[in-house]
């Protein structure tokens, strides 16, 4: 029930109407849209630190580094604004499982 429990919090904590990004009309389409993309731009904010958490470039003579901690840290907070765009899109939980 992780979707049914991410679209709670989203409505209860954070005040989100999904029911104004539900349907065809272009108003709430445009909702939609701007919902998604904030989320997009905080997953890619959220990998950015992931990869400060380890080390990935290759013309570096530095040890390897991954911080385990932060990795999953940060990994988590993808994982939320992942389900907040599937809740967003209806998805179900059913539907993710399948």
């Amino acid at each position: 029930q992780w979707l049914a429990r991410t679209r709670h919090l989203q409505e209860t904590a954070f005040k989100a109407d999904f029911s104004t990004m539900d349907g065809d009309s272009p108003e709430n389409i445009n909702r939609l849209v701007d919902y998604i993309s904030w989320n997009m731009l905080a997953i890619d904010d959220e990998l950015g630190e992931v990869r400060q958490a380890i080390s990935w470039k290759p013309w570096q003579h530095d040890d390897p580094y991954a911080d385990r901690e932060e990795i999953i840290k940060e990994m988590v907070d993808v994982l939320h604004f992942c389900a907040n765009i599937l809740v967003a899109s209806g998805c179900t939980d059913e539907e993710l499982n399948r």
